[in-house]
């Protein structure tokens, strides 16, 4: 019995002596899936960090990254950036008027104007698909989350975002579900998938 409590204080020992945070194994897989995701859209968003700033490689990154509920995404993208003309959206490469994040993994690099700077526009969408990785899970109701969550000062956000989607992603929807078809075509062909971890 001694030497049981002996290495019981020890092992508390080590832990306070380590500063290590004893948690349990749901929570060590959910981290471990988190930073195994994180190392796939690393590899993406590399791929696209010199691609050219446009709607339509914004939908199509969207895509490769499987961003959930791409309309509202697209239409927070619009929105935010002052349709990609923001200061915060030029100077800081900031699309989605990200904050930089106190508790996550992220791709931004420093704070100005009290927004996140990337190194490139892909960057700031490669922090809103973490985001969504750590926040977001499958069965969430992304609008009520969208309000909850308080992304924005605006009361009912969620709500006016996905009135104002119906309108801002409806000239994009064809060139979206298009892009949607080949990327699913090469997955097919070629494997591999953020939606397999």
């Amino acid at each position: 019995k001694t030497e049981g409590v002996i290495l019981k204080q020890i092992i508390i020992f080590i832990i306070v002596l380590l500063n290590i945070n004893p948690i349990s194994s749901q929570q060590y897989q959910s981290e471990k899936l988190l930073y195994n995701k994180i190392d796939k859209i690393e590899l993406i968003l590399n791929k696209w960090e010199n691609v050219k700033l446009s709607k339509e490689n914004i939908i199509k990154l969207s895509i490769e990254l499987e961003i959930s509920n791409v309309d509202i995404f697209f239409t927070q993208t619009i929105i935010e950036s002052g349709n990609l003309k923001s200061r915060i959206s030029t100077a800081n490469n900031n699309l989605l008027g990200m904050k930089m994040p106190k508790q996550r993994k992220t791709y931004a690099i420093s704070s100005k104007y009290g927004y996140a700077v990337y190194k490139s526009w892909v960057y700031s969408i490669g922090d809103y698909k973490i985001w969504q990785s750590k926040y977001i899970k499958s069965k969430t109701n992304y609008i009520n989350f969208l309000n909850k969550a308080k992304y924005c000062e605006s009361p009912n956000y969620g709500n006016k975002i996905h009135k104002l989607s119906k309108i801002v992603f409806a000239e994009y929807k064809k060139f979206y579900e298009i892009e949607k078809q080949k990327f699913i075509q090469n997955k097919i062909i070629f494997g591999d998938t953020l939606q397999k971890i």
